[in-house]
């Protein structure tokens, strides 16, 4: 039976395969099936996803990776691309485009509220300046 791991067991599975274990012990350590480590290991084997159990460890932050072909998993992230789509149509070159171009689409994008920062703007939220709601979103 397959199941999905957690970040805990991402981060001891990790850990097992630099000390050198086979998939089979990692298996039966983690009390999942062989076939849930291979299908772990396959995708824990981009160069970008190296160190970052240790960094979380050092850090006490959780790191998430979304799973391949999973939008809905990279919520904010889909959001802020539909809205720079509305700027930039796919296929467009942001080489092309102009300084003025990226700032005015980049403010238009950061005075909208957001559900995720609370319902302030982005502008709000990093800069701690309160201002009413914009109707004029992106």
């Amino acid at each position: 039976m397959h199941s999905q791991l957690t970040q805990e067991k991402r981060c001891q599975m990790e850990a097992l395969v630099s000390t050198g274990a086979k998939q089979t012990v990692i298996a039966a350590i983690l009390d999942v099936h062989p076939s849930t480590v291979c299908r772990e290991l396959a995708r824990n084997r981009a160069k970008r996803r190296r160190g970052y159990c240790a960094k979380d460890a050092q850090k006490q932050a959780d790191t998430f990776f979304a799973d391949p072909y999973s939008s809905w998993q990279r919520g904010t992230n889909e959001w802020l691309n539909r809205r720079l789509r509305r700027y930039f149509p796919k296929g467009t070159s942001l080489a092309d485009a102009t300084d003025a171009d990226l700032n005015k689409a980049l403010a238009k994008i950061n005075r909208c509220p957001m559900k995720v920062l609370g319902w302030k703007t982005p502008y709000e939220a990093y800069s701690g300046v309160e201002r009413k709601l914009t109707r004029n979103c992106v």
